[in-house]
């Protein structure tokens, strides 16, 4: 007797343990859209944001009204050579991204940190260039550090006891898509450029395929959101 009860004091905590794994969520995607892009020869600043999105490895979506996404970095080098406008930045610091539930928040239910990671083949670089005109496109690996979660907000949107991490290695891609005010363009980079509000960035896990686009990314949000209304 004693030998089963403690066979079913193991199963029982194994089960635990299990349960506990289960409730961790990762976060593969995040998505911050209508941020600030200004660079004046040889600091690039990012800030601020609108709508922002999250998507877990088990498919759970989060739609955030306000973001405000932070980075200040300085030109490495001017690549732009003979053909379109291109450079390499170094981040001065540390990069963090703040997610507001509601437009009128003044705190963040979610916060995520890091730095830039050397490896992926941007050599610990942010490389940005010229895709067409009035457009930029961004590139880097970086480090998440930490995932800062309001525990009260997270319970209304992941079942009780769920925890949300970063993908599990710590590492993301970054992509940020910049359209310049007012269709301007740009050459090279001895100059400055200004997106008051045309910057989306994206944050993907190095095991993810497909980063969505701001519009499939919004359709989703959309679809999301209508099941929630459901199941309240």
């Amino acid at each position: 007797m004693r030998k089963v009860f403690i066979l079913l004091s193991v199963l029982c905590l194994a089960a635990l343990v299990q349960a506990d794994v289960l409730n961790v969520k990762e976060i593969q995607i995040l998505q911050g859209t209508g941020a600030r892009s200004q660079y004046d020869n040889p600091d690039l600043t990012w800030s601020g944001g609108s709508v922002a999105y999250i998507v877990t490895n088990e498919g759970d979506f989060a739609i955030f009204e306000k973001s405000d996404i932070n980075a200040q970095f300085s030109l490495f080098s001017d690549d732009t050579l003979d053909g379109p406008a291109k450079a390499r930045f170094d981040l001065a610091d540390t990069w963090k991204v703040d997610l507001y539930a509601l437009e009128a928040d003044t705190t963040p239910v979610v916060t995520i940190t890091g730095n830039m990671n050397g490896g992926g083949g941007f050599g610990g670089k942010y490389w940005e260039e010229r895709s067409w005109e009035g457009q930029l496109n961004g590139e880097a690996w970086v480090n998440v550090i930490s995932v800062d979660v309001d525990p009260d907000w997270l319970a209304t949107v992941l079942a009780p006891g769920d925890t949300l991490i970063w993908d599990t290695d710590g590492i993301a891609g970054l992509d940020s898509d910049i359209t310049l005010d007012d269709g301007t363009d740009i050459s090279n980079y001895l100059g400055s450029y200004l997106s008051q509000n045309g910057l989306t960035v994206t944050l993907f896990s190095d095991q993810s395929q497909v980063v969505p686009e701001p519009a499939t990314m919004l359709l989703l949000g959309l679809g999301a959101l209508s099941l929630l209304r459901k199941r309240s």
